[in-house]
């Protein structure tokens, strides 16, 4: 019983530490900080990558799909508000 609130107490925190070090890449990309983005894309890339070609049922639609996906998220970057608990919704 104890291991399973160790774990849980060890997940809250690696989750806590991504969404830490997401809004600093956040912030950094805000600053035109290229390789900042280039990791906040990394982050989700396989997962958006995965979900726009399920999605289309195409490959190629899918990896257009997905983007466009990145393309509004790096042109909408000025309006994110940092300082959320909740972490940047692509």
């Amino acid at each position: 019983m104890q291991w399973r609130v160790i774990e849980k107490q060890k997940d809250a925190l690696e989750t806590q530490g991504k969404s830490l070090e997401e809004a600093q890449l956040v912030r950094r990309a805000m600053l035109g900080d290229a390789p900042s983005l280039e990791k906040l894309i990394g982050f989700y890339y396989d997962a958006i990558h995965a979900f726009c070609c399920r999605r289309t049922g195409n490959a190629s639609a899918g990896a257009d799909a997905c983007q466009e996906t990145f393309l509004k998220m790096v042109q909408n970057l000025p309006h994110h508000e940092t300082g959320h608990k909740k972490p940047m919704h692509i």
